[in-house]
């Protein structure tokens, strides 16, 4: 999400031609992915949680799994629309697809946090913010290379690449072996 963000703005000035003022609304469709994806993500989220007879934190990360697929499909769509300098509005729409599925994916990796750690979650929190905060800053400095050398296509295909390989085997990871480690922890967690 981070790359995308950094290089939203250069797409519609550079590829586009539009000026600084109008390019801004086309963060109007960020919003509207991460809108669509709460409102969805958060009644679903419960929905799927009271459905266990008992519960557990694990139970929160199967939507996770449904998040992945439109986030990264988001990504290639806003890629390669823009690559082929399509209309905005396609570009736009792979934008809302893919922050609907990283809203989606998001919410319950931060509720099981929230479960896992008790009365440690604003340290847990920390923790995951702390990474959230460095890939914010490392990858906008290699973005606008990135995008000059392979273009948006191809730059957008990577990283759809890179992030299906390291969001899906974390939740895979967390729904087997969560309750397991959970377990080996100290009584405080």
């Amino acid at each position: 999400m981070y790359v995308t963000l950094s290089t939203f703005s250069d797409l519609w000035k550079g590829q586009y031609g539009q000026s600084v003022e109008i390019s801004g609304l086309h963060y109007i469709a960020c919003s509207l992915g991460e809108l669509v994806g709460s409102q969805v993500g958060g009644p679903m989220m419960d929905f799927l949680y009271g459905r266990r007879q008992q519960p557990t934190p694990e139970s929160r990360v199967m939507l996770m799994f449904l998040g992945i697929v439109p986030a990264w499909a988001g990504v290639l769509a806003y890629g390669w629309t823009a690559q082929y300098r399509l209309h905005w509005l396609l570009v736009d729409a792979g934008v809302v697809v893919m922050m609907f599925g990283m809203q989606l994916s998001g919410m319950p990796a931060t509720a099981y946090v929230i479960d896992t750690y008790g009365e440690h979650t604003s340290s847990a929190m920390a923790a995951t913010q702390f990474v959230k905060s460095l890939t914010a800053f490392l990858f906008p400095l290699f973005a606008p290379s990135m995008y000059g050398a392979l273009g948006y296509g191809w730059a957008n295909s990577v990283m759809a690449l890179a992030g299906v390989a390291i969001s899906l085997p974390l939740p895979v990871f967390l729904w087997r072996y969560g309750a397991r480690l959970r377990a080996r922890a100290s009584s405080t967690y």
